[in-house]
């Protein structure tokens, strides 16, 4: 075969997520072209991915005695180094790399950089399409790996954008687009937006867009929410009240309503204990 229908090949099996295959087609072009800088980038990034680090750590070396200056070739050297300091694999090999996942939609899907990211053994197993789970955090947006670690935060303008959205039960999927170990970049998608704030806009170009109108959203659900509540607790206390029937009952209440609340007016309450027990009386 050639060189371009073995590259098709290792470009084929890289999306198939068929690492081993793409490690032997890119390696079959470096046997006749060792100083092949994208069959080694390619190599670097398979090998990586199927958690062969030595075989990757070998790739980016080479490349690196090539291209000296190589940025991504660093990064994945330190990233590889840590990783076989502290005796770790990166997370989730088993993603399959969706040519369409970073599809942008305007409106629906954001790509940003994290903020206040966390410690380089985390960032060091970060994987391409690696999805996060998403934790409101006061009035930030944090993002955690599978293993609750944390990952990095996203900046604050679109965190308090996000939180309003999901308070008012919208729902979004965030996956890695690239990571190492100085820099996160996410990928966000909405999946649904919640009835009350469906005529807004996820991502606007400018993410204060509608803001205060979405906040007053927000208030009144938490305003809604507390009075259910409040009505749901004097549900249950009018339930309580109404299951004592019997005089005995009535005596169990008056004593404890007595040693909680001896200023309070009990005439009502003893009045109704009274004719409780001279109607059982007459019976």
């Amino acid at each position: 075969m050639t060189t371009q229908q073995l590259e098709q090949l290792a470009i084929q099996s890289a999306l198939e997520n068929n690492w081993n295959k793409a490690i032997e087609y890119n390696e079959q072009i470096l046997n006749t072209d060792p100083n092949n800088l994208d069959a080694l980038l390619r190599l670097g990034f398979a090998a990586f991915q199927a958690n062969d680090l030595n075989k990757a750590k070998s790739a980016y070396k080479k490349i690196l005695e090539l291209r000296p200056h190589n940025p991504i070739a660093k990064e994945k050297l330190k990233q590889i180094n840590i990783l076989i300091k502290e005796k770790k694999s990166i997370s989730s090999n088993n993603l399959k790399l969706d040519p369409n996942m970073f599809t942008d939609v305007p409106g629906k899907t954001k790509t940003i950089k994290l903020i206040n990211l966390g410690q380089k053994n985390v960032l060091a197993k970060l994987n391409t399409g690696e999805k996060l789970n998403i934790n409101i955090r006061k009035r930030r947006v944090e993002l955690r790996n599978n293993e609750d670690e944390y990952v990095g935060a996203l900046p604050d303008d679109l965190s308090k954008r996000l939180i309003l959205f999901l308070n008012a039960d919208s729902v979004y999927e965030v996956y890695i687009k690239e990571a190492n170990l100085k820099d996160v970049t996410v990928f966000i998608k909405e999946i649904s937006k919640g009835k009350k704030i469906e005529r807004f806009i996820s991502f606007p170009e400018d993410l204060h867009k509608n803001i205060d109108s979405l906040e007053r959203i927000s208030t009144r659900n938490t305003t809604d929410n507390n009075d259910d509540n409040a009505m749901e607790d004097n549900d249950e206390d009018d339930e309580e009240f109404d299951e004592a029937e019997t005089p005995d009952e009535i005596d169990e209440m008056v004593e404890e309503l007595e040693s909680y609340e001896e200023n309070e007016d009990l005439s009502s309450t003893l009045s109704l204990k009274s004719d409780l027990d001279s109607d059982d009386d007459d019976e």
